[in-house]
């Protein structure tokens, strides 16, 4: 068993060490199991899988102790896409400490994330083996989840989606007129009554016409979650041109469901794999068999480079919800500072800074080494 120490600032400001428990080979490889060697062994010191894990080619084995519930949600919480499992094998043995301790492995191949079809095909199929915090297109990206996240944003959007199913809908008025024959030459406008709620209604309707119910005019409810002036502005301006027609850097977090990138005003770009659609890289994560009670010491061996830009990573409800029961007696405030560090400050190799969000909160690396 190797004895290399490298002593690195923790989190809390303290010198830490670890002791490798893998043994070297002739190569200068670390064996993790009869079949797995590693160039690099990277101690976290965090409870979730919520960390951008570095990979390379010779392979590189993260460990960090996790409880329980965030072991059963390590694939969903990682940054990265993780497809479905390639193998799971009940019975490996890890060298640990020159003892064969049992575990169960899982192997899982990387799939790259959804990006605007209009990204630069550099950008796109940005080959990398570690994610650097400090690329302005990365910050930029993370920037515009939040910015997604935000309650203006996401009236925003709801009205946006009204606005176009109004004109797939009503590109005409339906109503014609039983004297004339002639069809209502209106189109759809929102209506502010003296005493009511603004809704869709004709700009053709007069006193007397029958409701919408009956055969009348177009008109259609206002949700709660869309704006009357938000529609109005879209009616009379368009979508907001958000972006550049060439060149975007959207990159949608993992778990989202859209198919467009919304932010080039009417131009509705399709979203597509990045990198070509395929990665190489491999995970393998072993699970001890034999653990008590609590918390998993747990091995992540990453092998291959990533042949795409970097994930974004908005967290999941799991999660946030976690943060805060493991932290109950601490306002909010304090738990946001904290919950945007861990998110925005997991990095590999030695302590830095990081600035992800729009008020330039910092964040600081949750890792002791990386050992080679």
């Amino acid at each position: 068993m190797t004895t290399d120490n490298a002593l690195v600032t923790g989190v809390d400001g303290a010198v830490a060490g670890n002791v490798i428990p893998f043994e070297k080979n002739a190569a200068g490889l670390f064996k993790i199991s009869g079949k797995t060697h590693v160039k690099q062994v990277v101690f976290h010191a965090t409870s979730s899988s919520a960390v951008y894990l570095s990979s390379s080619p010779e392979g590189v084995a993260h460990i960090m102790t996790l409880p329980r519930d965030a072991l059963s949600n390590f694939w969903k919480e990682s940054p990265y896409t993780w497809g479905n499992p390639k193998g799971v094998d009940p019975r490996v043995y890890v060298a640990l400490g020159g003892a064969s301790v049992p575990h169960r492995v899982e192997s899982r191949g990387c799939t790259p994330p959804m990006v605007c079809s209009l990204m630069s095909a550099d950008l796109s199929g940005f080959s990398h083996g570690t994610v650097d915090f400090e690329d302005p297109n990365w910050v930029a990206a993370m920037q515009q989840v939040e910015q997604d996240e935000s309650p203006e944003r996401a009236v925003y959007k709801s009205t946006l989606a009204f606005f176009r199913a109004l004109n797939r809908k009503y590109p005409t008025c339906p109503y014609v007129d039983p004297a004339s024959g002639d069809q209502c030459a209106g189109h759809w406008t929102v209506v502010h009554p003296r005493d009511g709620k603004p809704f869709v209604g004709c700009s053709g309707w007069r006193p007397g016409h029958p409701s919408t119910r009956c055969g009348g005019h177009l008109g259609a409810q206002i949700s709660s979650t869309d704006s009357p002036a938000v529609l109005e502005e879209l009616q009379a301006s368009g979508p907001r041109p958000e972006a550049g027609t060439e060149n975007c850097i959207y990159i949608a977090p993992k778990a989202s469901k859209a198919k467009f990138c919304f932010r080039h005003g009417g131009v509705e770009p399709r979203l597509v794999t990045a990198g070509g659609g395929s990665c190489e890289v491999r995970s393998k994560l072993f699970i001890p068999t034999s653990a008590a009670a609590g918390s998993l010491q747990v091995i992540d061996v990453l092998r291959g480079t990533h042949s795409h830009v970097f994930p974004v990573l908005k967290p999941s409800s799991t999660l946030v919800a976690r943060v805060v029961r493991e932290n109950t007696s601490q306002p909010m405030r304090t738990l946001q500072v904290r919950f945007e560090n861990m998110l925005g400050g997991w990095g590999e190799g030695s302590q830095r800074e990081v600035a992800t969000s729009p008020d330039k909160l910092q964040g600081r690396a949750c890792v002791r080494g990386p050992y080679t």
